[in-house]
């Protein structure tokens, strides 16, 4: 029995998995390890109502429990995977460093970061690639968006996040 759907939906992926069937503190816990080596404290993790708004860092707790709580609140919930863009090649939380193509339409500036948004949708966790655009890794961040495609994160993102999916 599959425990987890991997869909395109409007060209954005999107992975659908039973909240019991993903291993969030887990998760939490690698998650954090690389959180606290790339961003500022506070910056760690942050919430949004929906997709596009001001994102808030009132979540000072990291305890996978309080962040679960969020969750249940309704609270749409953003997790880095990538540091930002300084013109080095860019770390990320699978523990890897990534180089975007000088080419590529996908664009990071020093103030952007790729991670997961993720949010508790009729008992399932629905988690989406997104960008913190605008600064959420080092300053405060002007919005969230899920984002169509992150290019060379793209295949990471999938790769790491399903790691803590039981099946």
């Amino acid at each position: 029995m599959i425990k987890y759907e991997a869909r395109r939906v409007k060209k954005v992926k999107e992975i659908i998995v039973l909240r019991e069937n993903f291993e969030f503190e887990e998760f939490v816990e690698h998650w954090l390890e690389f959180a606290e080596q790339v961003v500022n404290p506070g910056y760690e993790v942050c919430w949004v109502s929906e997709t596009g708004c001001i994102p808030e860092y009132e979540v000072n707790h990291k305890k996978p429990g309080e962040l679960i709580k969020h969750l249940e609140q309704g609270k749409a919930l953003f997790f880095i995977f990538t540091a930002t863009n300084t013109g080095e090649p860019i770390k990320c939380g699978d523990g890897n460093d990534y180089e975007l193509d000088e080419e590529s339409e996908f664009y990071l500036t020093d103030a952007d970061c790729v991670g997961y948004l993720m949010q508790i949708i009729d008992g399932h966790l629905t988690i989406n690639s997104a960008v913190n655009s605008g600064g959420g890794c080092i300053t405060k961040a002007s919005s969230i968006d899920i984002t169509p495609d992150c290019d060379i994160f793209e295949d990471p993102l999938e790769e790491y996040i399903i790691k803590f999916i039981n099946e």
